[in-house]
């Protein structure tokens, strides 16, 4: 196993440490290497870039002069190629960059790597890094006592004053242990603080195929851009879905000069399928179908009265109340169809929907056995 010494801040050596060969000693793979930042450069890449083809240039719907006689070279639109104001040829349109690698290419990547940076003494590993508070001062005079001025800071934790007092320093770069990759191992020279041991630090080094490459509003920027890509294809795709609801209510109200106490519950099983159409880069809809069955309900009805009043139950709609939370919480079919269109604006990362439902119900059992109730819902709205 290779030994690297361990420095404290001051640049004197306070101990060695043992590096696991099967992480920090395998024979360095410079093609899987190259995979993995040619992957890391791709997977940064926006791909916002667009111009319009001759098709989506404005004007030039007619010819510019006629065909013959004038002496001139025959001409069909003034935005041609050749045109000036005319389309591009073979315009770039926003387009996904990324692309996927294997686990087990990335962590060995990952691997020929670090037992590169072993292999050329490149290695420096500090029995701790902390400041008592945020100086760029204090974080170049710790690199001048180790004799490193490009380093990968790797952090087992977040170390906040450590962090930004870093980031000013443009030949300095930190990360965690468990979002390091290739590329900025094979740019840097590496620090390694060392609050764990050896054997855990290895441990997180070996997850480093189930953690990106990206930090975290790269990601978020690239996650809207595929989103936008993804809905740019003509394609289509099904969903299904399952949904258990319990329901239970209890209300007060007063029909003077009576006040009655509800108490309502049942349970809704209800099983859907959802098919999804792209029709746009910007826009799709979505078709549902649900159906399922309420059971298990039931209601309870307690009035009362002001001492000495006597109330007609007909004079008072308690009744009917009741009749309708009948219906609610005896066994019954339900089922619902809609139609979602939604508009995606990327740009202001939000989305416009129009939702329109109909509903149904039969009931099964009890009072409301064999009726029937439906409607129509619509609705319009935004997600952010």
């Amino acid at each position: 196993m290779a030994n690297v010494a361990v420095l404290n801040m001051a640049g004197a050596q306070v101990g060695t440490i043992e590096l696991n060969d099967a992480i920090f000693g395998i024979e360095a793979n410079e093609h899987v290497m190259h995979l993995a930042v040619v992957q890391y450069l791709a997977n940064q890449r926006q791909g916002t870039q667009s111009t319009k083809t001759r098709a989506e240039v404005r004007g030039g719907g007619r010819k510019p002069y006629r065909q013959k006689g004038t002496g001139r070279a025959r001409q069909g639109s003034i935005r041609s190629p050749q045109w000036v104001g005319g389309g591009v040829v073979f315009a770039p349109k926003p387009r996904d960059y990324s692309f996927k690698l294997n686990k087990k290419v990335k962590r060995l990547a990952l691997q020929s790597a670090l037992s590169t940076k072993v292999a050329e003494g490149k290695i420096i590993v500090l029995d701790e890094l902390t400041l008592s508070e945020v100086k760029t001062k204090e974080m170049v005079k710790v690199l001048g006592n180790i004799k490193c001025d490009n380093a990968l800071i790797v952090m087992d934790g977040s170390n906040e004053n450590v962090m930004l007092s870093a980031r000013n320093i443009p030949t300095v770069k930190t990360a965690s242990v468990n979002t390091i990759n290739v590329y900025d191992l094979l740019k840097y020279n590496n620090i390694q603080e060392l609050e764990l041991d050896p054997e855990t630090n290895q441990k997180l080094y070996k997850q480093y195929g189930r953690f990106l490459k990206f930090s975290q509003k790269q990601r978020s920027v690239d996650a809207d851009y595929k989103l936008y890509v993804k809905r740019n294809e003509w394609s289509s795709s099904w969903i299904v879905d399952a949904a258990y609801t319990y329901y239970k209510a209890e209300s007060e109200y007063t029909i003077s000069p009576a006040c009655y106490d509800q108490d309502l519950h049942y349970s809704k099983l209800m099983l859907g399928v959802t098919k999804n159409f792209r029709f746009s880069g910007r826009s799709w809809l979505d078709a549902t179908v649900r159906g399922g069955y309420t059971f298990g309900g039931g209601t309870e009805l307690e009035k009362s009265c002001p001492e000495g009043v006597q109330i007609d139950n007909e004079n008072y709609r308690a009744d009917l109340l009741a009749q309708e939370y009948a219906f609610l919480t005896n066994d019954r079919l339900n089922g619902e169809a809609g139609l979602r269109y939604t508009h995606c604006f990327p740009a202001k990362k939000m989305s416009l929907y129009v939702d329109l439902k109909g509903r149904a119900a039969w009931g099964c059992s009890g009072l409301m056995d064999g009726s029937r109730r439906g409607g129509l819902f619509a609705a319009v709205g935004l997600n952010f």
